[in-house]
C-alpha cells in the first residue's frame, strides 16, 4: 500500500498503514464492494497532506474505487482469480485483477493524459440506445456526481436491486430523455433492454471509475488482455453486461473467406505495380492473429526473408501475411470499418516495410516500436518503468557474478600457487 497517492480527479492524499491494516477484513457478512469500504472508513485512515483527516463518505467515487483497488492489492481484502476468454484466441486466461493493475502514474503524480485522465463531463446529455418511458422515447442521459455516502445503497448490494427512488438517486440519473423524477427515470429503465442496460452501465462506470481501472494479462497468444479493476463494481446486479463475442462468431457485412482471399488478390497486384515490387508472396492467415510488441492483434505484418546461415527462424524469402480474425474483429467492433479500403491500406504499409528493408533501414519500423513505448509508459508510469530497467540491470549485474565468481576464484587461486611457486 504505497503512503502516499494522487487521486483521479487529481486530489493528494496519505493513506495511514497502520490504520488499514488494523481494519480486519469484515469477510463474507458484507458486499465485495463496502468490504473494501468498511477498511478504508477506519480512523485516520485517509488524510490530506496537511494531516486532515478524510471521511470516506465525502470521497468522490471515481476516487474511492481507486483507494478501493489499492485496499485489494495490499491484500487488506481478499480478492479471488477471473478467467476469462482472451479476445484474439479465445482461450481462458486467469488473472486477480488487482494484482495486476499498474499503479505507477498514481504513485508518482503522472495523471496528466488529455484522455486517460479527463474529467467526465457531467453537464452534457449522453446519447443511449432509445428507452421508452411513461413520458416518452428517451434518446439520452444525464448522471450526477456521487460520493461514496450518496451510493452507498449500490455499494452495500448483496444481490438484485430493485429501482427504487434510493437507487435512483444513488446512481445520479438525473435525466432520462425528458424525464427528470425518480419515478419517470425508473419507469424508463425498469424497461430498458439489455442493449441499453448495457450502454447506461458502461456510461455509468466512466463516470466513476478511471478509465486507468484495468488490469491487464498477457495471454500466451501475445495479446494482451484487459479487465477492470476493482472487479466487482456497483451495476453488475443492475446491468450485467452482455457475454463477450467468440472470435469465431458470425459478422453482418464481413466477406467469408474466399471472398476475403480474392480481395487480397486483387489489392495485391494493384498496390504491388503501383510500388514497382514482385515476387513478395502475400499470404491470408485465417488462425489467430500475431501480435505487436505491445500485445496487439495485428491486421497485417512484413516479416524478411531468413538470411543463409544466419540460425533466423522464419520464411526463406520476404513475406506479407494477413490476418483474416484480426479484420473481422475490427468490423465486429465498428460497423463502418471498410475491409476492401483497410486491405489495400495493410498491404501498401507492410510493402513499405519491405521497401524500407532493402534499403537497410526501416523508419517506419522505428516509429510503431516508439509508440508502443510511449503507450507503455503511459499506462505503467515513466517514472515505475525507469525504477524497473534499474532493476533489471542490478538483476543481471547479480546474475553475472554469480556465475562468473566460481571461475574468478579459480583464476584467482591460480594467480596465488603460481606467485607461490615462482
Amino acid at each position: 500500500m504505497p503512503p502516499r497517492v494522487t487521486l483521479p480527479s487529481g486530489r493528494k492524499v496519505r493513506l495511514s498503514q497502520e490504520a488499514l491494516a488494523a481494519a480486519a477484513d469484515p469477510g463474507e457478512t458484507l458486499a465485495p464492494i463496502a468490504r473494501a469500504f468498511a477498511v478504508l472508513a477506519a480512523p485516520r485512515a485517509i488524510t490530506d497532506e496537511d494531516g486532515e483527516v478524510i471521511a470516506l463518505d465525502d470521497l468522490e467515487l471515481r476516487d474511492a474505487h481507486l483507494l478501493r483497488a489499492l485496499v485489494l492489492r495490499a491484500g487488506l481484502v481478499e480478492e479471488g482469480p477471473r478467467t476469462f476468454p482472451c479476445h484474439n484466441c479465445g482461450e481462458p486466461v486467469t488473472l486477480t485483477p488487482s494484482e495486476a493493475f499498474e499503479i505507477g502514474p498514481f504513485v508518482d503524480d503522472e495523471l496528466d493524459d488529455p484522455e486517460l485522465d479527463a474529467p467526465f463531463d457531467f453537464d452534457r446529455r449522453w446519447a443511449i440506445p432509445t428507452v421508452f418511458s411513461d413520458e416518452g422515447a428517451a434518446r439520452t442521459i444525464r448522471l450526477a456526481p456521487r460520493t461514496v455516502g450518496e451510493a452507498q445503497v449500490l455499494a452495500r448490494a448483496n444481490g438484485p436491486l430493485d429501482l427504487s427512488r434510493a437507487v435512483i438517486t444513488a446512481l445520479g440519473v438525473r435525466e432520462l430523455g425528458r424525464s427528470k423524477t425518480a419515478r419517470a427515470i425508473a419507469s424508463g429503465l425498469e424497461r430498458a433492454d439489455d442493449e441499453a442496460w448495457t450502454a447506461i452501465a458502461a456510461l455509468w462506470e466512466r463516470a466513476h471509475y478511471s478509465p486507468r481501472s484495468m488490469a491487464e494479462v498477457v495471454c500466451a497468444c501475445g495479446a494482451r488482455n484487459e479487465h477492470p479493476v476493482p472487479a466487482d463494481r456497483e451495476l453488475d446486479a443492475l446491468a450485467p453486461l452482455a457475454d463477450p463475442e467468440r472470435p469465431e462468431s458470425e459478422v453482418a457485412g464481413f466477406p467469408d473467406e474466399e471472398t476475403f482471399a480474392r480481395w487480397v488478390r486483387e489489392t495485391t497486384k494493384r498496390v504491388f505495380r503501383a510500388r514497382g515490387v514482385r515476387n513478395v508472396p502475400v499470404v491470408v492467415d485465417f488462425g489467430v492473429p500475431a501480435c505487436d510488441d505491445g500485445g496487439s492483434p495485428l491486421l497485417g505484418c512484413y516479416t524478411p526473408g531468413a538470411l543463409e546461415g544466419d540460425g533466423a527462424i522464419g520464411p526463406a524469402s520476404p513475406e506479407i501475411r494477413l490476418y483474416y480474425r484480426s479484420f473481422r474483429e475490427e468490423k465486429r467492433l465498428d460497423e463502418s470499418f471498410d475491409v476492401r479500403a483497410e486491405i489495400e491500406e495493410t498491404i501498401d504499409h507492410e510493402t513499405e516495410h519491405h521497401l524500407h528493408f532493402l534499403e537497410g533501414d526501416d523508419p517506419v519500423d522505428d516509429e510503431e516500436r516508439a509508440v508502443i513505448a510511449k503507450e507503455r509508459a503511459l499506462v505503467v508510469g515513466k517514472k515505475e518503468l525507469t525504477r524497473r530497467a534499474a532493476k533489471g540491470v542490478l538483476a543481471d549485474f547479480v546474475g553475472f557474478v554469480r556465475l562468473a565468481f566460481p571461475l574468478l576464484a579459480l583464476l584467482v587461486g591460480l594467480s596465488i600457487w603460481r606467485s607461490c611457486v615462482d
